[in-house]
């Protein structure tokens, strides 16, 4: 059996690798995909090489580097040898299931996606209008999918119970642990995009008066402004990014406390 991933609309492992989070992909999705599957094909938005994949694993790379917004509708064509051949398609996010919609339309071929969050809600937090538009466009088209995987159990009514998969967010629990005999490092962290979704200005707001640093690991276009935030306030904060995957732990490890200031979460 033959497994089809398509990633989310624009992406590809060397857009991955700038939030570190290329390494988690490949050494727990896609080692896990190629025990499962006689042979699995990534299709990437990008002209790219990409080393370390499992020998039944291939990247189907965008050869002629045709823009996103129109490899999105010619890839199921372009890469037609591909397609054909796969029995099931995966695709990540709302974002990228265009693809997947046209295989279904022309080729028969059926698609599975995850609804991670509220993406609607969250384009109205951004004020992009826009997008608003477009992914009320995508909601319709989500009909198509075999199956939907949802992680917010107040997602559920979205969607007709034949095509939902509840599943939760998870954790590598031999990954992420504790470290022995750790001392107080008077330090709170967050991690996420440096966007308003992730409500960094209420975090450092409530940090105001308090004798901690706060550690942000992320990035993204609000940086200087929530430096120059943090600074008014008198508040210590330290930003870092992008970490790789695997490095994660140790700043887990080294915090006090995590704190979410989330508005969307999955």
């Amino acid at each position: 059996m033959i497994l089809g991933i398509v990633l989310a609309s624009g992406d590809s492992f060397k857009n991955m690798s700038k939030s570190g989070q290329d390494k988690l992909f490949k050494d727990f999705y896609l080692k896990m995909f190629s025990k499962s599957f006689d042979k699995v094909y990534v299709f990437s938005y990008l002209k790219e090489e990409v080393d370390n994949l499992p020998k039944n694993v291939f990247i189907i790379s965008n050869a002629l580097n045709i823009h996103k917004y129109f490899y999105n509708i010619l890839m199921p064509f372009i890469q037609y040898r591909y397609f054909k051949k796969v029995h099931v398609i995966r695709t990540y996010h709302l974002f990228g299931i265009i693809p997947a919609v046209i295989s279904r339309v022309f080729f028969g071929k059926k698609f599975i996606f995850n609804y991670a969050y509220d993406y609607f809600a969250f384009a109205k937090i951004s004020r992009n209008y826009i997008q608003m538009i477009f992914f009320t466009v995508l909601m319709i088209l989500m009909g198509f999918a075999a199956k939907i995987f949802v992680a917010n159990k107040n997602h559920l009514s979205k969607f007709p119970k034949s095509k939902i998969v509840y599943l939760p967010n998870g954790a590598d629990t031999s990954f992420f642990k504790p470290k022995k005999n750790s001392s107080s490092s008077n330090a709170i962290l967050s991690v996420g995009r440096l966007t308003k979704q992730k409500n960094f200005e209420s975090l450092i707001h409530a940090m105001k008066g308090i004798k901690a640093k706060l550690l942000i690991v992320g990035q993204g276009e609000l940086k200087k402004k929530l430096l120059m935030l943090a600074k008014a306030n008198k508040v210590s904060v330290g930003i870092i990014g992008p970490v790789s995957h695997n490095q994660m732990p140790k700043f887990y490890q080294k915090a006090d406390i995590f704190v979410s200031s989330s508005l969307i979460e999955g």
